[in-house]
């Protein structure tokens, strides 16, 4: 019966014994089909130890429940106010854990289970009373009336009892006092008439769901009666204004929120609520009010009057120069007003308005990512940040301020590591005192705890931002080594202009992709010869980046996509190099910088207009922001001598053990091979070498980017490890193995790879590939690679020339075989002087 009900469920119940097929589950279906997942893993569980007597199967599909309900969010961002949420799902499901444990006589486990269930119950009661949420949830398909609480300390004093702990007169207790009748109040009952009415409104019934309000109503008075605190009263004007306003009776909608104001006076949280709801009103109906008054009083409860000129960031400026500016205290609260403020002034032709409070939202983004421990909110707040800075490029373009827009796609770039690399533990640079790095790292300290505070000291953070402000102009002012540490630690970006003086007098011109809200792509071109330029890209943003995501980044889609689509391949993605057909000159050098999904695009294998392709026209590299150009040029010669190659280190790739022994040869190194490749060994031999060759796999964490690395023979080298390195003198490093390009790539312009890591410890040109090649291609290729820059030419021109002929070699045609390598970095390489080997 349970597979019948919906296929989500189907394919939940055969996923239960595997924990890959239990991900791929969740990545699938979760959170839309929880309600029928929650029901049917409950019914079998019963079932499973009840009527089969089969424990252990019990307590797999009850733990499959914790992992199904730990989500992503408390409350649903569009469920109805009485669904459970996340902290009284788990509190339940771990509560049936445990429940079993202590069937299986597990008692010290069960006994830490229903702890960790009681303070998720603390936890739906703290967020409850903040939100104003019925303190009953819904769970699975089935309204939950009682407080759990009851039954969860029954269960805890029998098992902590049965466990020998002291504990268990306590939950007897507080079971006896749950189960006394302590005087409820009236606030449940109001709180689920009210969430009923917004349920059947949904099902049209209009005039039951008003009756629900009308017997809320009388109750909510009561209760007010005897108590100082008028919430029910605050709810009920509230319910009864959304139902009235998505009946569109929107004057009417907006009296009753301003009585649930009244209502909710001092707290700050219903009364933005109330204020956001007020706005939305006023959008859909802008003859009754001003919108943007209202989303003003969401920032004006987000935070406090004051906030001079020498305040900086994150202080709103009132529309009206009358009013004090606000100083933002809680940046939470403040956030969810900046989108739809940011559109309703701009609908409303106050375009400084709205970019004003994206560039407010902008340095919000950071901040409530940063509270966040929990990796997958922070990801998913993240991608909300990425959608700020994207409609601000759209708001900055359409105004026509091409140069905003473009520093507002850099300053998302330079938030790809940033809260990684600005508090990572990086090597020294030369020449900079220990003393300012010790100031340095104390400094660093504060402000992260000061970022994750429940409530900024304002104060303290804008001297910490000072302080760390004057020792980062310290050590830009010193040595190159110093000013690169600054930029790695501050995320400093560069400007249009900047980029462009940086590259006078070169042959090359920079493509710079940006994404806009609305699905858009453009393309910001520099040339230092014409200035910036931005043109859009003349295709379907949205279906060009579902190609990508369908097509790219793994071997076996790009070869089936090479066997079966090889036409769709130019037809779909030919558009994004259309723009630079009229600036490229020959000679000339083409700079890619991707954005998002781009970034597991070939580029050069491209072609603009139906003829020949990019690479065949110019030579191409890639940067991974523009603003790396100030880090390359504050670079000093490579002093490295003789190649490190590396093979097979795991011993499972034989052809790459092969492709080292082969390059070894030409480079005149003796190869690090198997269990020869290890960290002690690589690490020593790269500390003096001028060239990598690395044949080995790579590891991918997209929950930690620094944790990504290098597989050798003892271990993993990972981003971290290699920032900690003083690699300054590798002129080129090619890694040429299992897509050692890129890991997990996001909406947030970043490329979760090894790329940057190699880059900023001093690497100046990088050699990726973007997918796995065959191995005898990738052999081929990567010795031509190595003889022509032998020979003196520079990497961009000795890959432009290895990889058409790769292309031309039998069965190298297919575009997997040759078109995988790009270069990264530094495109004007210095020519090696002479061949050392290197000592191993």
């Amino acid at each position: 019966m349970l597979r019948t009900r919906d296929p989500s469920v189907t394919e939940l119940l055969d996923a239960l014994p595997d924990d890959e097929a239990m991900a791929a589950w969740r990545a699938r279906w979760s959170p839309d089909r929880l309600a029928p997942a929650l029901s049917a893993l409950s019914a079998l569980s019963w079932q499973w130890n009840a009527k089969a007597g089969d424990t252990g199967r019990a307590l797999l599909t009850a733990r499959r429940q914790v992992q199904i309900v730990d989500l992503p969010w408390q409350w649903h961002p569009h469920g109805s106010p009485h669904f459970a949420g996340r902290a009284l799902l788990l509190a339940d499901a771990l509560g049936s854990e445990g429940s079993l444990l202590s069937g299986l006589g597990s008692c010290t486990e069960a006994l830490a289970v229903l702890r960790e269930a009681e303070e998720w119950l603390e936890v739906d009661r703290a967020e409850r009373e903040r939100t104003g949420r019925p303190l009953t949830g819904k769970l699975g398909g089935s309204r939950m009336d009682h407080d759990p609480r009851s039954a969860l300390y029954r269960q805890l004093a029998a098992v902590a009892e049965r466990a020998g702990d002291p504990e268990a007169a306590r939950h007897d207790d507080l079971a006896d006092a749950r189960d006394a009748g302590v005087p409820v109040s009236d606030h449940m009952g109001i709180a689920q008439l009210c969430a009923a009415a917004l349920l059947v409104l949904d099902d049209d019934e209009v005039a039951r769901c008003f009756s629900y309000l009308d017997d809320a109503l009388p109750l909510a008075v009561r209760e007010a009666s005897r108590s100082p605190v008028e919430h029910a009263l605050a709810v009920v004007h509230h319910t009864r204004a959304r139902a009235l306003a998505s009946l569109g009776l929107h004057r009417t909608a907006l009296r009753h929120f301003a009585e649930a104001r009244q209502h909710n006076s001092g707290n700050a949280d219903r009364l933005a609520e109330d204020r956001m709801r007020t706005a939305e009103c006023l959008v859909e109906r802008p003859a009754l009010g001003d919108p943007l008054e209202a989303y003003e009083r969401v920032l004006q409860l987000a935070g406090v009057s004051g906030g001079g000129p020498g305040d900086g960031r994150l202080v709103w400026r009132s529309r009206h120069s009358e009013d004090d500016p606000v100083r933002i205290e809680n940046a939470a609260r403040a956030w969810q007003a900046v989108i739809p403020m940011a559109r309703a002034a701009w609908t409303a032709g106050e375009a400084e308005t709205a970019t004003d409070v994206l560039e407010l939202g902008v340095e919000l983004a950071d901040l409530v990512r940063a509270a966040q421990p929990d990796p997958e909110l922070r990801r998913r707040l993240q991608d909300e940040g990425a959608e700020v800075h994207e409609l601000l490029v759209r708001y900055r373009l359409d105004g026509g301020d091409e140069r905003a827009a473009f520093a507002v796609t850099e300053r998302l770039r330079s938030r790809t590591l940033l809260d990684s690399l600005s508090t990572a533990a990086l090597r020294p640079p030369d020449g900079v005192p220990p003393e300012l790095l010790a100031e340095e790292a104390v400094l660093l300290s504060e402000r992260t705890a000061l970022e994750r505070a429940p409530r900024t000291d304002w104060a303290r953070m804008h001297t910490v931002r000072q302080e760390l402000a004057r020792l980062w102009s310290a050590l830009a002012a010193g040595q190159p080594a110093g000013r690169e540490h600054a930029d790695i630690r501050s995320g400093a970006t560069v400007s249009a202009d900047a980029a462009l003086e940086r590259l006078r007098g070169e042959q090359v011109v920079v493509a710079s992709y940006g994404r806009l809200n609305d699905g858009r792509l453009v393309v910001f071109t520099l040339d230092p010869r014409a200035g910036i330029g931005v043109t859009p890209v003349d295709a379907d943003g949205d279906r060009l980046l579902r190609f990508v995501a369908d097509n790219l980044g793994g071997a076996g889609q790009v070869r089936e996509m090479a066997e079966d689509l090889p036409d769709l391949f130019q037809q779909v993605l030919g558009p994004l190099v259309a723009p630079l057909t009229d600036r490229l000159r020959p000679g000339d050098t083409a700079l890619i910088c991707p954005t998002g999904p781009l970034h597991h695009v070939p580029f050069q294998a491209l072609s603009p207009d139906g003829g020949p392709l990019l690479l065949e026209r110019n030579a191409v590299a890639y940067l991974p922001s523009v603003s790396l150009l100030r880090t390359l040029d504050g670079r000093s010669r490579p002093s490295g001598h003789g190649s490190v190659v590396v093979g097979d280190p795991g011993g499972d790739l034989p052809h790459a053990g092969d492709e080292a022994r082969l390059l070894a040869g030409r480079l005149g190194a003796e190869p690090l091979l198997g269990a020869a490749a290890t960290r002690e060994r690589v690490l020593a031999s790269m500390a003096r070498a001028e060239v990598l060759h690395a044949a080995w796999h790579a590891s991918f964490r997209s929950d930690d980017p620094l944790g990504s690395g290098l597989v050798l023979a003892d271990g993993l080298l990972t981003g971290l490890d290699i920032l900690r390195q003083q690699w300054h003198g590798v002129r080129l490093a090619v890694l040429s193995a299992c897509e050692t390009g890129l890991g997990d790539v996001g909406r947030t312009d970043e490329a979760l790879g090894l790329s940057r890591s190699l880059l900023f410890a001093g690497v100046r040109s990088l050699v990726m590939s973007l997918w796995r090649v065959p191995d005898r291609s990738t052999a081929a290729l990567m010795a031509d690679f190595h003889d022509l820059t032998l020979a003196g030419e520079p990497p961009t021109g000795a890959l432009r020339t290895a990889m058409p002929a790769a292309r031309e070699r039998p069965g190298g045609s297919r575009l997997d075989q040759w078109a995988a390598f790009c270069l990264v970095g530094e495109w004007r390489s210095p020519k090696p002087e002479h061949r050392t080997r290197s000592v191993v």
